[in-house]
């Protein structure tokens, strides 16, 4: 059977880099200098690992959507044996060589392969723990630039209240300019405040440094 539509099913996060170079070096062709990277959901463990990887002086901020807590949030939904069960039937299924294979349903019911699953949920997963509120998020300390962080205070895959992990990042960003918004009664895709959130982007990118 061939999948041809969930591309993240089999997703190498590690490949970001290329993904995002190459947006980048296409806009670069066309004139453009400098960047603002925005990433909603996982979208945001992908631009922050770049920044931190390429720390690109192109780069001049970057803006998270619902910067989730992918790893604690399976935990708390499945309960730490059925995760524990369901992470050694990924694991078992990657040494066996069939990590392509798609995740059995009774374990995972999205279309999960066993790699992706096994490398997205194993505890020392690195892009399960870019954003793991529960650990001190040291890879944080490397971004250097403006980070504008956004939560509704409804998201749904919250493992703490959105308000307090908004507090913690804004511990773990350096940069003068960051800020954090809250988007009163915002889910985790900001459906129906796509307004609010355009508003507070367009306002803290005015107030930028210009260099």
């Amino acid at each position: 059977m061939v999948y041809r539509t969930i591309g993240t099913s089999f997703e190498n996060f590690k490949d970001c880099i290329f993904d995002i170079d190459g947006a980048l070096k296409m806009l670069q062709k066309r004139g453009y200098r400098n960047f603002i990277l925005s990433g909603h959901s996982t979208g945001c463990q992908k631009i922050t690992y770049y920044q931190m990887r390429k720390n690109k002086k192109s780069i001049k901020a970057i803006i998270l959507l619902g910067p989730a807590d992918d790893l604690n949030y399976q935990i708390k939904l499945l309960g730490k044996r059925k995760y524990n069960e369901t992470l050694q039937v990924s694991r078992r299924l990657v040494r066996s060589g069939r990590g392509k294979e798609l995740m059995p349903p009774e374990y995972e019911p999205s279309y999960f392969s066993a790699k992706r699953y096994y490398e997205l949920y194993r505890p020392g997963s690195l892009e399960g723990n870019i954003y793991n509120f529960s650990s001190p998020m040291k890879l944080l300390s490397k971004i250097k630039i403006p980070v504008l962080s956004l939560f509704g205070s409804r998201e749904e895959y919250a493992v703490l209240s959105p308000r307090r992990m908004l507090n913690i990042l804004s511990r773990k960003f350096s940069h003068a300019s960051c800020k954090e918004v809250l988007v009163k009664d915002a889910d985790h895709c900001f459906c129906l405040h796509e307004d609010e959130v355009e508003e507070a982007a367009a306002k803290w990118l005015q107030h930028l440094p210009t260099r």
